[in-house]
């Protein structure tokens, strides 16, 4: 974890020695305003996938996230994506 000008950096490593599942996640929530709507908020995430889910909230697999709400591959107001 780490934070410096304007950035806020969450690094995962694992190592095993047998194949296994491996799920990594991070669950903090930050209106960086300190108050109001966050959807002004600039976000880039360096992703080009996106594990969707079926109704059953089931992940269904990898897709790419291009010309889809979750591409933040370049930094872009979470307004523009979410509604």
């Amino acid at each position: 974890l780490s934070a410096s000008a304007n950035t806020w950096r969450i690094d995962y490593s694992a190592l095993t020695d047998k194949p296994t599942v491996l799920n990594l996640s991070h669950h903090d929530y930050f209106n960086l305003a300190g108050s109001g709507s966050v959807m002004d908020h600039r976000l880039m995430i360096a992703a080009s996938r996106y594990c969707p889910v079926d109704v059953t909230l089931i992940p269904t697999g990898l897709a790419d996230v291009a010309s889809t709400p979750f591409d933040f591959r370049s930094a872009t107001r979470i307004g523009e994506r979410i509604r």
